[in-house]
Parts: structure tokens; sequence; C-alpha cells
């Protein structure tokens, strides 16, 4: 094995690992971000339950 092939065998081995652990962090954004949706859905219909509540006080 000579210097050079040695050379490209270790930028193939680094983009590898690069390409790995940027799709293992897209995965984990990806679930954070439907976590984060499902709060915001669950936070939007307990303000609109207390919204149609003030509404009818008023009333």
């Amino acid at each position: 094995m000579n210097y050079l092939t040695f050379e490209k065998y270790i930028f193939l081995s680094i983009g590898i690992w690069k390409r790995f652990v940027l799709r293992r962090n897209k995965k984990d954004s990806s679930v954070k971000n439907e976590k984060n949706r499902k709060k915001f859905r669950e936070k939007k219909a307990e303000w609109n339950h207390l919204l149609e509540k003030s509404y009818t006080c008023l009333e």
C-alpha cells in the first residue's frame, strides 16, 4: 500500500463517517420537530378551549 492509496483510504473513510453523522443528525432533528409540532398542536387546542371559555363568560 503506497502513500497515495493510503491517503485516499483516509479521505474516503472520513467522508463516509461524515455522511453517517449528518444523516443521523437529520433523523434526530426530524424527531425533535415532530415532538415540537405535537406540543404546539396540544397548546393550540388548549388556547382555543380557553378562548371559547372566555367568550362564553363575556356573553
